[in-house]
């Protein structure tokens, strides 16, 4: 089945033909060299008039030459350099070669000229775009110069990494825009300075900085070590985050994660200090409580209270429910919890310093975090 010739792409719109066509090949010639391509099944326009041959042995593309240089200055000075009059295909379709993946292509193509929507449903509502597909219409929208593709996709990907604490901690919603996991983040931070777009850096860096921190266990294998006694599945995330990410923004995930745990180990002690509280109507008490509470933890517990990968988690809580059947008075249990969330907000104000970022609207003070979150 044939490809209609769209007349214009429509930047949201769900397509409303069908898309596909054969696996059949086509011989082909390049001036006097003939060639043979594969068609692509669902993007190849019959009356195309270029064929676009990605890297590898992978299905090309039919599409139409004037459309592309209406979109992109950068096909149109592809074809001008590559296109000679005497350079054609058996079926007058030149062939041209590009250094793209033929996956990555065809997604964006597909929005290109073929009306595909990854970004929302017939009735309107938003669904979740893969970070495969997010990566790709960004990284060959910039490439090509077609501006909305880009703007669109870093629009996702803000709304993924977001500025905002309570977006951030909010993951369903985030899932909404973009289905992603930590894995994606230095190709997050790349795409961040691709694009100029400073304020997914933090959470991006500090998705890295936590990558690996929890591994789940694998089925069939010891939740700590491999079968021979190797490498933990937290080895290979970091081990992945030292082969992916250039040596600066290595240096930046190491020098953050170590903030993350001093800044956690802070609120920690402030938490502790916090008992007996100004106002405690049972000091003794609630002072057995805090001495029965350092007497009875053990340092592993304290370890794992001051990892940096759980930045944002509640220690209060944590803290004192050992100390149960020695409750805390009104006053300390208020004091503790009041302290324990304002320092995880300020740690948030603070996520990009720790990164040796600066970013441009992020929140100051807790207060900003709070208002932030009422507004």
């Amino acid at each position: 089945m044939s490809c209609e010739r769209p007349a214009k792409r429509s930047r949201l719109s769900t397509p409303d033909s069908d898309v596909s066509g054969t696996l059949d090949e086509a011989s082909c010639t390049h001036g006097d060299i003939p060639v043979t391509v594969q068609e692509d099944e669902d993007v190849w326009f019959w009356d195309g008039d270029v064929i676009l041959s990605p890297q590898g042995k992978a299905p090309s593309f039919r599409v139409y030459r004037d459309l592309l240089e209406r979109e992109s200055p950068v096909f149109r000075s592809i074809f001008a350099q590559t296109i000679p009059d005497a350079a054609k295909t058996a079926d007058g379709c030149p062939v041209v070669y590009l250094n793209d993946s033929a996956s990555q292509l065809k997604t964006f193509l597909l929005v290109l000229l073929c009306g595909e929507n990854y970004y929302y449903e017939h009735t309107g509502y938003a669904f979740s775009i893969t970070f495969e597909n997010l990566s790709a219409l960004i990284r060959l929208g910039h490439k090509y110069q077609i501006q909305d593709i880009v703007d669109d996709g870093v629009a996702r990907l803000k709304r993924f990494y977001p500025i905002d604490y309570c977006e951030w901690e909010d993951r369903a919603i985030r899932s909404v825009y973009v289905t992603a996991t930590g894995a994606d983040a230095p190709e997050a931070i790349s795409l961040a300075y691709l694009t100029d777009t400073p304020s997914i850096l933090p959470t991006a860096y500090l998705t890295c900085a936590t990558l690996g921190s929890e591994p789940p266990p694998v089925e069939g294998e010891d939740e700590d070590e491999d079968e021979d006694g190797g490498e933990t599945a937290e080895d290979h995330s970091l081990l992945s985050l030292v082969r992916t990410l250039a040596p600066s923004d290595l240096e930046r995930v190491i020098s953050g994660k170590l903030a993350l745990g001093r800044s956690r180990a802070v609120r920690l002690l402030s938490i502790l200090r916090a008992v007996p509280a100004p106002y405690c109507t049972r000091e003794e008490r609630c002072m057995i409580a805090h001495q029965r509470n350092l007497r009875e933890c053990r340092v592993d517990d304290f370890k794992h209270a001051v990892d940096g990968a759980q930045a944002f988690e509640p220690l209060h809580e944590w803290l004192w429910e050992s100390v149960d059947e020695v409750a805390l008075c009104g006053a300390c249990a208020t004091e503790s919890s009041q302290i324990d969330e304002r320092m995880a907000l300020g740690t948030w104000c603070e996520l990009p310093s720790m990164f040796n970022l600066s970013v441009e609207g992020w929140p100051k003070t807790w207060r900003d975090v709070l208002e932030s979150s009422l507004a």
